[in-house]
């Protein structure tokens, strides 16, 4: 899915729309907002499950495999981020 997002002008439009909001509408608009990241979120694990059921076991556990190792590496990274951060300047 192509990320076709705003540029600094439609950031700009969208802040513009919601000081025109009442308080009521302003409400509502954040409650579609919710529901609208509970929707990708759940376009998004749809799609790893549409992934995985194509895959053979074999398969499956090599993807295993790789998830592992990428979330042991985001941990490294982290740790070695949080090092560097409590560095003295």
């Amino acid at each position: 899915m192509a990320d076709n997002g705003l540029d600094d002008s439609g950031w700009r439009v969208f802040q513009l729309a919601l000081l025109e909001l009442e308080d009521e509408q302003l409400e509502l608009a954040y409650g579609q907002l919710l529901e609208e990241l509970e929707v990708r979120r759940q376009q998004e694990t749809s799609a790893m499950r549409l992934l995985f059921s194509s895959m053979t076991a074999g398969e499956l556990e090599t993807a295993r495999q790789v998830l592992l190792a990428e979330q042991e590496a985001r941990v490294e990274y982290l740790r070695i981020l949080g090092l560097i951060l409590t560095l003295p300047a």
